[in-house]
This record gives C-alpha cells, sequence and structure tokens, in this order.
C-alpha cells in the first residue's frame, strides 16, 4: 500500500481502497458512496466499521507514532476499556489530503492490522470514520496469509520498547 501511494504520487481527492478478496456486488455502490460523502460532508473516512480492544503494546504503538496528538482513547459503551473504531481494511474510502497529512501507510507498520490503526491515527488527527458498505462485499475469500508468519505485532515497536 505504502508503495503504491507514494512512488506515483496520488492526485484525487479521494483514495479508494479494495484488498483482492473483496469486491463490488452491483452497478450502484459508487452512486451509495458518493451520496453518503454529500449526506455527510464533514465525514473524511467511510467503510464497514468494527471495533477492537487496546492492549499496552499497541498503545504504546500509537503514543510513539508521529500522527499522534494524545487525544484519549474512546472507551467501549459496555466494559470501559480502550477500543478503536475503524473501517475494514477490505474496503474503505478516505479523503486523499488527511491520508498523506498522516504520512499512510505507517512506515513502521509490517503486516496486517493496518485497518484499525489507521482509524487512530485518523481519529487523533481529526476525522471520525463514517459507516459504509452499500454494493461492497468485503474479504469474500478464504486467508490466503502464509503459514509460517509470525504470530504478534503487526508493526515494529521502537527499539527500546522491545
Amino acid at each position: 500500500m505504502r508503495r503504491l501511494f507514494y512512488e506515483t504520487p496520488l492526485e484525487t481527492d479521494w483514495t479508494v481502497w479494495f484488498d483482492d478478496d473483496s469486491y463490488v456486488t452491483g452497478p450502484h455502490w459508487m452512486l451509495d458512496l458518493s451520496l453518503a460523502m454529500e449526506r455527510e460532508p464533514t465525514s473524511e473516512l467511510f467503510g464497514h466499521l468494527m471495533h477492537v480492544n487496546v492492549d499496552e503494546q499497541l498503545e504504546s504503538f500509537i503514543t510513539s507514532s508521529e500522527w499522534y496528538r494524545g487525544v484519549p482513547r474512546r472507551l467501549h459503551e459496555e466494559h470501559g476499556r480502550p477500543i478503536i473504531r475503524f473501517p475494514v481494511g477490505g474496503f474503505w474510502a478516505g479523503r486523499t489530503e488527511r491520508l498523506l497529512a498522516i504520512n499512510w501507510p505507517d512506515p513502521r507498520l509490517t503486516l496486517y492490522h493496518e485497518d484499525f490503526i489507521m482509524g487512530e491515527a485518523m481519529r487523533q488527527n481529526g476525522v471520525e470514520p463514517y459507516p459504509f458498505d452499500s454494493g461492497v462485499r468485503i474479504s469474500d475469500a478464504p486467508h490466503r496469509a502464509p503459514a509460517d508468519i509470525p504470530k504478534g505485532l503487526p508493526f515494529e515497536l521502537p527499539k527500546d520498547e522491545r
């Protein structure tokens, strides 16, 4: 993703991302997305929203990021623990100017889970995601990652925290 965004600079107002296992299900998805953008003109990030809990390692990654602005973590309504609300990485649409302003994707990311980190990076910089998944099928294939990929963090911690 980083190579795609920066080797040939993005020149559009919006960037729409599809993983290789996500696709549109009908001809009206783009019109529906345009209407959602028109209905929510202050929203700059759209997609199917989910949330993930924030553990100590993820918190450390967030607070050591260049895009971190000190915005307190969102708390889950029921259990009160910190969470990140984010658009699932299989499909999302984001304002290009905002993605470039946070230097997305974060160069420290190594594998997977960039979707929830993007959600927090955008929120730290004043962007809240808006729900949208009309006419889009997300992650509609078996997981294809190699079995020998090490489990654990999808990013690198700063050297002094490893």
